[in-house]
């Protein structure tokens, strides 16, 4: 993670509320903003914003100036504007009992254009995926988000098993996560389908495009 990147995540995690009440999280919307809800709880994204790809003027008025929202990063985002953007969470990081990891391999990138629709980064590099690996290992949260999930899920036999699916650096290192720890609830896109399943303690719920779901957080920080 660049120091740039350590910056806005530091500073937008000193913004972001306790995780007490309602908070909703809300699937890919791939520059679709006017999808993103305004309920008067925080808003999680959890990632292919459509950063890079959305006009300047929309991104500062559906974005830019709310206060009540915040996204991770997908594989359809910029990741230099994403870590330059306000609302960013950042590449990895937690925050009271939740841990997110942004990221994920384009399985289109061959019809993409580098620097324009496509970016070489868009998976976190070796040394970063060890740094938010040992993170997360020391926060043991209880609530996960990311945009890929782990490999297991999608090898044959797993609970959202995929024809031809190729494991990437990016479900491996979820999957690493997974095996070190289990947390109670985790939450991820990327793969436009609508999914809910327990794997051993973790409950897991897949967000289809531009799908919500709204968690609650008591006093004793358990998850409704």
């Amino acid at each position: 993670m660049t120091a740039s990147s350590q910056l806005s995540q530091k500073q937008i995690v000193d913004g972001l509320p306790p995780l007490k009440g309602c908070w909703t999280f809300v699937g890919d919307v791939h520059g679709r903003l006017n999808s993103l809800p305004k309920l008067g709880h925080p808003v999680v994204q959890i990632g292919d914003m459509g950063i890079g790809f959305v006009e300047s003027k929309d991104d500062e008025q559906q974005l830019r100036r709310r206060d009540d929202l915040w996204f991770i990063r997908g594989n359809h985002d910029d990741p230099a504007a994403c870590r330059s953007h306000p609302r960013y969470l950042g590449d990895w990081g937690q925050h009271d009992f939740m841990f997110w990891v942004s990221g994920a391999w384009s399985i289109d990138q061959n019809f993409r254009v580098e620097g324009l629709s496509w970016w070489r980064e868009e998976e976190l590099n070796y040394e970063e995926s060890r740094r938010a690996f040992d993170d997360y290992v020391a926060a043991r949260p209880r609530l996960m988000i990311s945009h890929d999930g782990p490999a297991c899920l999608f090898t044959q036999g797993g609970a959202m098993e995929l024809a031809m699916f190729q494991t990437t650096s990016t479900s491996s290192l979820l999957q690493t996560m997974l095996e070190a720890h289990q947390p109670e609830f985790w939450l991820f896109g990327h793969h436009h389908k609508s999914r809910s399943f327990t794997l051993g303690s973790t409950h897991f719920r897949c967000l289809n495009v531009e799908e919500q779901v709204t968690l609650c957080f008591d006093d004793n920080k358990a998850i409704h």
